[in-house]
């Protein structure tokens, strides 16, 4: 969760503004429901807001960011698939459904890309713990 709002025409209601994940299928680029292993361990981060109601957010969730390094190493991906939660290797532009690397540099605003640059560097510093086992 990126924001909490309690304006006056919410009178009584906390809002708040999420990071969206959805499960695209990367042919059509359209969200899906489809039920595949492959699938249901990853998801694609998008930098636009969406409005909820808290109610909606059911549980916390475990997320990997990952850079290049590990999108184009098939031994590490399958490694981390064993993992629980899920794995984030692309970035959704949703205006055009372009799927691009997860990579700081491609998101125009500031602190969007100040957030992806701190997941991903968490998460190589607790990658290299578990690998190396």
């Amino acid at each position: 969760v990126r924001d909490c709002l309690n304006t006056e025409e919410l009178v009584g209601k906390l809002v708040t503004t999420p990071c969206s994940f959805e499960v695209l299928d990367q042919k059509t680029g359209q969200p899906t429901r489809k039920v595949d292993d492959e699938l249901l361990k990853e998801v694609f981060f998008s930098c636009h807001r969406d409005t909820i109601k808290t109610g909606t957010i059911v549980h916390k969730v475990i997320v990997r960011f990952l850079g290049r390094e590990y999108s184009q190493s098939k031994e590490k991906t399958t490694k981390l698939k064993l993992l629980p939660g899920f794995l984030c290797r692309f970035l959704v532009d949703v205006s055009t459904w372009v799927f691009r690397p997860l990579d700081p540099k491609v998101v125009e605003d500031k602190e969007e890309s100040d957030l992806l640059q701190t997941l991903k560097k968490r998460t190589a510093e607790e990658l290299e713990e578990i690998l190396a086992k």
